[in-house]
């Protein structure tokens, strides 16, 4: 099956040629009854979706959709034959714009070269943070090669492509805050939730916003509080600490220095880009000599 006639067979009601193209795993999971009782609820009149994002990770490729109405979408993976492996259906909060203004500041991309945009996006189909207020318009950042961000062993953190790449400080301005010492997790293991962040580096800007960049290497941070950096100038290196599962950037710009009692802004990224789950971002604005 391809995606377009996924989409057609939702938007019709055909939910029975779904099914048949739905993996035998998928199948043990979900019962025939229950895959229609659960499409027939979620859409009350035949849907128009359209395509959101999509995305190669291993052997698999994922779609995702949003109805018209924008408060209903649907994630479906495929495998290289057309199976269909996974699909889960979610109810899409409101868009929300006067709560979070955009950013008065212009932000150049925490990176050099060419990253993958994980999370990114204005609603939870394609961003997670997007339900909570304190990182709604946050961004994670992973390197790719096209299939997928590793290349040897999944549980070491060497194997990831972002592991260990250069960050860089996205405008000028002065360190409030920054932290260096945790420890980086093995990759598909256990999250450290108790220190979210990680190692992470805070740069008050002009206007009174601020920048949040995440999930550092472990000793890898170069600058400290209370010191002036330039937009561009490196930061630190992209790691794996705090609540985060393998090697990625997380990058927010917030109207507060603290974390969890601040609101995420809008970013207004310098060139005008607005990234969004599944597209390769690439950034040479300060390349590193």
């Amino acid at each position: 099956m391809t995606p377009d006639i996924f989409r057609d067979c939702l938007q019709k009601g055909d939910y029975e040629q779904l099914y048949q193209k739905t993996s035998n795993s998928f199948k043990k999971k979900v019962s025939n009854q229950e895959f229609h009782t659960i499409l027939t609820t979620f859409f009350e009149k035949q849907p128009t979706l359209t395509l959101q994002s999509s995305f190669i990770y291993d052997q698999e490729t994922e779609y995702s959709w949003i109805d018209e109405s924008k408060t209903r979408g649907v994630v479906a993976s495929f495998q290289d034959d057309g199976t269909i492996s996974g699909m889960y259906v979610l109810p899409l909060a409101k868009e929300v714009t006067l709560a979070q203004p955009w950013t008065k500041n212009n932000y150049s991309l925490p990176f050099t070269d060419e990253w993958f945009t994980y999370w990114g996006g204005d609603h939870e189909l394609v961003n997670y943070h997007y339900t909570y207020p304190h990182q709604r318009h946050a961004y994670d950042f992973i390197k790719h090669n096209g299939r997928k961000s590793y290349d040897g062993p999944v549980a070491k953190n060497r194997s990831y492509l972002a592991f260990g790449e250069p960050v860089i400080a996205s405008a000028a301005g002065r360190v409030v805050d920054a932290v260096t010492h945790i420890s980086d997790n093995e990759p598909v293991g256990k999250m450290n939730e108790q220190q979210p962040l990680g190692n992470y580096v805070v740069i008050e800007h002009e206007h009174g916003e601020y920048s949040f960049t995440a999930h550092l290497q472990q000793f890898s941070v170069l600058v400290r509080v209370g010191e002036s950096v330039k937009a561009g100038q490196k930061i630190g290196n992209c790691g794996n600490s705090g609540n985060s599962s393998e090697a990625h950037i997380h990058f927010q710009v917030s109207n507060g220095p603290e974390f969890q009692s601040s609101s995420s802004l809008r970013i207004q990224f310098q060139p005008a880009i607005a990234p969004i789950r599944g597209q390769f971002i690439y950034s040479n604005q300060y390349p590193l000599t």
